[in-house]
Order: C-alpha cells, then sequence, then structure tokens
C-alpha cells in the first residue's frame, strides 16, 4: 500500500475543512453531494470522448497503482538476471530452460525464452524494444485519460 497517495489525499480534504473552519464554514458542507454527483461522472464520460476506449479501460484498470505497491521489485530482478547469466555462462544457454519457466515477470520470461529458443540477439533486442514500446503505449494511453478529466473537470463549488 502507497501511504503516500492515501495520506496525499486525506491531507488535501484536512486542509481545505480547516481553511473552511477559519472562514466560520462547516467542514461537512465541503462535500456538496449533489455538486458530486454532476462534476465527476460529468467530467469522466467527457475524457472518454477525446479517448480511445482501449485507453480508457486501461486508465480504470491501471488506478491500483496510484495507491499499491508495484509488482516488480529492481533489486530481485537484478539479483535473477545475474544468477542466470552465471548460470548460462557455466551451463549453456539451454540449462536456463526450467528457470525460465518460473520467472513472473513477462517481459523477463519472454526475453530468456527467446534466448534459451536459439533466437539470436538482435530479434530478442527489436523483440523486447517493440514490447517495451506497446507497454509505454499502454500506459501513456491510460495517463492521458486521466490527464484530460483533470482538464475538463470544472472547479468544484463554482
Amino acid at each position: 500500500m502507497d501511504l503516500s497517495s492515501i495520506l496525499g489525499v486525506f491531507l488535501a480534504i484536512a486542509s481545505i475543512s480547516v481553511g473552511d473552519i477559519l472562514e466560520g464554514g462547516n467542514p461537512i458542507h465541503v462535500v456538496h453531494l449533489s455538486s458530486l454527483i454532476i462534476i465527476i461522472p460529468t467530467t469522466l464520460c467527457a475524457a472518454m470522448v477525446s479517448t480511445h476506449a482501449h485507453h480508457v479501460k486501461a486508465a480504470f484498470k491501471e488506478i491500483k497503482i496510484v495507491f499499491l505497491n508495484p509488482k516488480v521489485h529492481l533489486q530481485d530482478t537484478i539479483k535473477n538476471i545475474v544468477e542466470l547469466s552465471t548460470m548460462a555462462r557455466k551451463d549453456g544457454v539451454l540449462s536456463l530452460e526450467s528457470k525460465v519457466a518460473q520467472i513472473e515477470d513477462d517481459f523477463s520470461r519472454n526475453g530468456f525464452s527467446m534466448i534459451v529458443d536459439g533466437k539470436d540477439i538482435h530479434s530478442v533486442q527489436e523483440s523486447l524494444n517493440v514490447a517495451i514500446e506497446e507497454l509505454e503505449e499502454y500506459y501513456h494511453g491510460a495517463a492521458h485519460y486521466w490527464i484530460t478529466a483533470g482538464r475538463a473537470r470544472p472547479p468544484l463549488g463554482s
């Protein structure tokens, strides 16, 4: 769980409430339910108009990234790559076949599988670069949806 995201939301609401109290208001009035019902769905639908359906689906599917820790742990990935490369140097590339099937990361598993299958380094590199570009495009499209929604959103309470 990413505490900074949750803490950021909580502190934003707290600071708005404190400011409202200092101005003599009631923090309960900060949350105006009918405004939220009008603004939030309208904003999300307006952002859908300018975003491809594939990216809208990705945006809602990947929103969990904001609040959860990433699945890929870089230190473990580096350790596994060093271990597999040492094993390949000592025992040959075919010795990696059983270990490659156990790799959880799809990107790494696909790359090592191509190497075990005997593909030349240039085709492996080209295939992995294409996979990187596709993944970047996927996440960029998902992020674009939320950026568009943020730009399209009218100010709450205006």
